[in-house]
């Protein structure tokens, strides 16, 4: 039997921590939401890549990068991993809706606990292991536990 791989990883760079996170505000990703996909899911796994380079991830997606590059090509791998992201998040939106626990990193909509439930659909919130629910247009959104929640539709 194979010894499983260990991987060195590491935090991204500011500067590549934030072109990540521009990549995603332009492909429609709210700001606060890029900032915490980007902190929590974003890494470099070091000298992974069979050319020898490194490998920048956020979450599963990832594309090799080498120091050497300028950073100019960087903007153009974040804009990529931001796009297949977009690709990804549909499918975690739909593994979601069927009741999988699966990270999703934009959502259709945001409400609070208390809000009125802006549109029809399955909502999840952060950080509870749940099933998502069903709440229709018009309906108070519940709080958890007698606390407040961020709910996020994600069908």
């Amino acid at each position: 039997m194979m010894e499983p791989m260990e991987i060195e990883a590491r935090p991204l760079d500011r500067w590549m921590r934030d072109s990540l996170v521009r990549a995603l505000v332009g492909v429609g990703c709210p700001v606060d939401l890029a900032e915490r996909t980007v902190d929590r899911y974003g890494e470099v796994e070091v000298g992974v890549n069979p050319s020898g380079c490194d490998d920048v991830y956020v979450a599963d997606v990832g594309r090799g990068w080498t120091a050497t590059q300028p950073r100019e090509d960087f903007e153009e791998l974040a804009r990529d991993i931001a796009a297949r992201l977009v690709e990804s998040n549909a499918e975690l939106r739909t593994r979601a809706a069927a009741g999988e626990p699966v990270p999703v990193f934009w959502p259709l909509r945001r409400a609070k606990s208390g809000d009125v439930c802006p549109e029809s659909g399955l909502w999840i919130t952060d950080g509870v292991d749940r099933a998502p629910e069903a709440f229709a247009s018009g309906n108070v959104l519940p709080t958890l536990d007698d606390r407040v929640v961020t709910w996020h539709q994600i069908q």
